[in-house]
């Protein structure tokens, strides 16, 4: 029994770090997918990050509709890290990749466009400082739920979602 106990523990404590870093894992509604693609805009050749990727749902969608874009997932919980590296084994995406490590330490600074699903206080304490640092003019950031205080650039709300999230829409 303690053997078990031992292995659940090894598999959810990653997840609870990871939930320190950005925010606890919560999926984002597949409902919401599409409305996420739309605010992205992706071009040829355009990058795009999501910032704490969990099992790579979302990830996967984006990559699916945007054959044309670089898609990267980054996560730091190592088991929903390898969920989506084992789904992009099963069924590849030439255009899809998944980095295991911090969002808040890797450098975002070639993105087009950034997708995330952080708490308040991670998104305005953490990674605005961040964006505005690495980001360069143009770059969208698409904020799930929670808005930025005070963002200085072109802004908008879209609550036209049938889950009736807020998506927060920002251009450096």
């Amino acid at each position: 029994m303690s053997v078990y106990l031992f292995i659940i523990a090894m598999l959810l404590l990653p997840i609870g770090l990871a939930g320190l870093s950005l925010a606890p894992w919560v999926p984002t509604s597949r409902a919401d997918f599409a409305r996420i693609n739309t605010h992205l805009k992706l071009k040829n050749g355009s990058v795009f990050y999501e910032l704490g990727s969990g099992d790579g749902r979302v990830c996967r969608y984006i990559a699916k509709h945007n054959p044309q874009a670089n898609v990267v997932g980054i996560e730091l919980a190592l088991p929903m890290y390898l969920i989506a590296v084992i789904q992009q084994k099963i069924s590849p995406l030439k255009n899809l990749s998944y980095v295991h490590g911090n969002a808040l330490t890797y450098n975002l600074s070639d993105a087009d466009a950034i997708y995330t699903y952080a708490l308040i206080n991670t998104i305005n304490e953490k990674l605005t400082p961040k964006f505005l640092k690495e980001l360069t003019p143009g770059t969208r950031v698409i904020s799930y739920q929670f808005g930025i205080k005070n963002w200085q650039g072109k802004q908008q709300v879209d609550r036209s979602g049938k889950s009736n999230t807020c998506l927060y829409v920002y251009e450096v």
